[in-house]
C-alpha cells in the first residue's frame, strides 16, 4: 500500500505541476516559471529521491535510470542526467540510436561535440525530425559559430509530419526571419482554421525555437522574450502529453533560469 501511494504521489508531482499556482490576475503576476519555481523544484527533488530509492532496489532497471535522468534534466542537474542516460543506454544498447535525450543533456552540460555525435545517430532512427537537425545546428553553433553551423546543416529529403517545423527549419537555414516565421505560422493557423490546442502547439514551438536561435546568435533580449512566451503555454507539461514537449518546455524554462542567474551574478559584482 505504501509503495502504491508513493507511486501515485510521484505521478501526481510529475504530471500536475501546471496546477500549482494559477494566476488570478495575469497582469499582476510574475511569469509562470517564476511563481512556480519553488514548487517545481520541490516536486523534482522528491521524484529524484523516489527514483534513487527504487534504483537501489533494482539497479539493472534501464527504465528507472531513464526516469531519473529525465528528472535530473528538468532539475538542471545536467551532468547527472548524462550519467543516467548513458547508464540506461549501457543497460539497453538497443536505445542508443533513439536516445535524443542524451544528446540534449550533452548540450546543456556543455558537451557540444558529444551532443552533435549523439544526435547524428538519431538520424538512423528518424530521418524526418527537423528538431534533431536543429539541435545539431545549435551544438555546432556553440563550437563554430552560426555561419559555419549553417553550412553543415542537414538537408532533409522527407517532410517532417508536423507542419510548423518546415518553416522553423527555414529560419535556422537563414531563409526566414523570426518575424516572418511567426507570420507564416499565423497564416497556417488562419487558413487551416485550427482549434485552440493545435494553435498553441504550433505557437509554442515557434517561440521556443525563436528563443533558441536568438540565444545562438547572442540576442539574449529576443531569446528571453521568446522563452517567456513559450513557457506561458502550459499544454506541454499537462497530463497525457508525450515526453518530447515536456523536455522542450523545460529547455525554455531552464534557459530563463540561467539568464536570471547570470543577471543576479552581474548585479552582485562590485562596481569599478
Amino acid at each position: 500500500m505504501v509503495h502504491a501511494i508513493r507511486i501515485a504521489v510521484a505521478a501526481a508531482l510529475w504530471l500536475g505541476i501546471v496546477h500549482l499556482l494559477p494566476a488570478d490576475d495575469e497582469s499582476a503576476q510574475p511569469p509562470f516559471y517564476k511563481r512556480n519555481a519553488e514548487a517545481i523544484k520541490e516536486s523534482l527533488n522528491r521524484n529524484i529521491d523516489y527514483y534513487s530509492d527504487r534504483i537501489e532496489v533494482s539497479p539493472q532497471s534501464d527504465r528507472l535510470y531513464s526516469l531519473r535522468g529525465n528528472t535530473y534534466f528538468f532539475n538542471g542537474d545536467f551532468k547527472k542526467a548524462v550519467a543516467d542516460f548513458e547508464k540506461m543506454q549501457e543497460l539497453d544498447p538497443a536505445q542508443e540510436a533513439s536516445n535524443w535525450r542524451l544528446g540534449l543533456a550533452y548540450y546543456f552540460a556543455g558537451r557540444y561535440e558529444d551532443c552533435s555525435k549523439q544526435l547524428a545517430r538519431y538520424m538512423d532512427y528518424d530521418d524526418k525530425d527537423r528538431e534533431n537537425g536543429i539541435w545539431i545546428f545549435l551544438a555546432d553553433a556553440k563550437e563554430k559559430g552560426v555561419k559555419k553551423a549553417r553550412e553543415k546543416m542537414i538537408r532533409y529529403s522527407k517532410p517532417d509530419p508536423r507542419p510548423e517545423f518546415g518553416k522553423i527549419y527555414e529560419m535556422f537555414e537563414g531563409k526566414l526571419t523570426s518575424d516572418e516565421l511567426l507570420a507564416a505560422i499565423q497564416k497556417q493557423i488562419e487558413e487551416e482554421n485550427l482549434g485552440k490546442r493545435v494553435q498553441e502547439q504550433r505557437l509554442f514551438y515557434v517561440h521556443l525555437y525563436t528563443g533558441l536561435f536568438a540565444d545562438a546568435e547572442g540576442n539574449h533580449k529576443l531569446a528571453r522574450t521568446s522563452f517567456l512566451q513559450a513557457t506561458e503555454y502550459l499544454w506541454p507539461v499537462g497530463k497525457r502529453v508525450p515526453l518530447g514537449p515536456k523536455f522542450m518546455w523545460h529547455c525554455a524554462r531552464l534557459r530563463l533560469v540561467e539568464y536570471d542567474r547570470k543577471d543576479e551574478a552581474a548585479k552582485s559584482k562590485p562596481q569599478k
